[in-house]
């Protein structure tokens, strides 16, 4: 588990952290019956291997990031 120096708040970082095989990556997961939630804190620059997921939304906070959805990609930031 890679902790980054600034934490979530109490409310979210007394969750486990999700496994996310990305070095730099702080992360908590909030899971119920049919659906869940992370948070995820990069420290630096990642690359993500592609990969998929069923419906799912995000949300940036802070900072920016490049996401490809169906070949598309989208550059995502706070606004």
């Amino acid at each position: 588990m890679n902790e980054s120096k600034i934490k979530f708040p109490h409310i979210i970082d007394h969750y486990p952290s999700a496994e996310i095989p990305v070095n730099g990556v702080t992360s908590r997961l909030i899971q119920a019956e049919e659906q869940q939630f992370i948070f995820i804190e990069f420290e630096r620059d990642a690359e993500v291997t592609t990969h998929s997921h069923n419906a799912q939304w995000g949300v940036v906070l802070d900072g920016e990031m490049e996401l490809t959805i169906d070949g598309k990609i989208k550059h995502l930031k706070k606004r």
